[in-house]
């Protein structure tokens, strides 16, 4: 699909504080299954251009594509745009709002058939900001994820959900009948300091609460071209004690 210039560079409209359902989601457009299901259209894999053929966005991350894969093989999924009530789009991955490039994925966004200013369509993203929306033409859109805050989180709207970790797929389940040894276990990768200060205070007074960080020391390796630290993401610690991971999640 090829885009303008003009369509590129047109300002993003500013993302939609006040959005709740009854504002925002247009229930007229959408026609119960005979189980009473809401019905999901996820737009067809494109790639979008501009006038020199130059690709606008980077390919959807493994991630995102098996999140689409999964919702069409699901009994939610309406093939018939006519006949659907929520919309996803396929070419906006939002899961890492940091490497999105925000100005060329809202023009592919107001560029959907059915966008109408956003509604009735949703968006996941996982690692953003408040600021990230507002760089985002994301309009009346619902977004599903597990980055927001108190005041970024729209009440009625949107979607709080748990993260995607592509780890979890290499761990074993537990057995059934296994005791789970902590009533609390937060990984503290890049949290706020403020949330560090509150949590980390509480392990050292309550041993069913285990606060795992990335693990120092032999388990960090530093490139010899670069001073960038490279972590063994299979492992979490707590003090000197190492951690299977994400096993220790299940």
């Amino acid at each position: 699909v090829i885009l303008s210039s003009s369509t590129v560079l047109q300002p993003a409209t500013q993302y939609d504080e006040s959005c709740s359902f009854e504002t925002c989601f247009n229930m007229s457009m959408c026609h119960l299954r005979g189980d009473g299901r809401l019905s999901v259209y996820v737009y067809p894999n494109q790639i979008f251009v501009d006038e020199q053929g130059k690709w606008l966005l980077d390919l959807p991350s493994l991630e995102y594509a098996e999140m689409l894969a999964a919702i069409r093989s699901s009994r939610f999924f309406q093939a018939d745009a006519n006949q659907a009530c929520v919309f996803i789009p396929s070419a906006v991955d939002a899961l890492n709002m940091a490497k999105l490039q925000t100005q060329e994925a809202s023009a592919v966004l107001r560029s959907s058939f059915r966008w109408a200013g956003g509604a009735n369509h949703l968006l996941f993203s996982m690692l953003c900001k408040r600021e990230h929306f507002n760089k985002l033409d994301a309009g009346k859109a619902m977004i599903a994820g597990g980055c927001f805050s108190q005041r970024s989180y729209r009440r009625r709207f949107d979607v709080a959900i748990p993260l995607v970790n592509p780890h979890t797929s290499l761990g074993q389940l537990p057995n059934p009948a296994k005791l789970r040894h902590f009533l609390l276990l937060a990984v503290l990768n890049d949290w706020h300091y403020t949330a560090r200060s509150e949590l980390e205070p509480m392990s050292g007074q309550h041993r069913d609460i285990l606060i795992l960080n990335r693990c120092g020391g032999g388990s960090r390796e530093t490139s010899k071209t670069s001073e960038k630290a490279y972590y063994n993401e299979r492992k979490r610690c707590s003090e000197h004690v190492v951690y299977d991971y994400p096993n220790v999640l299940l």
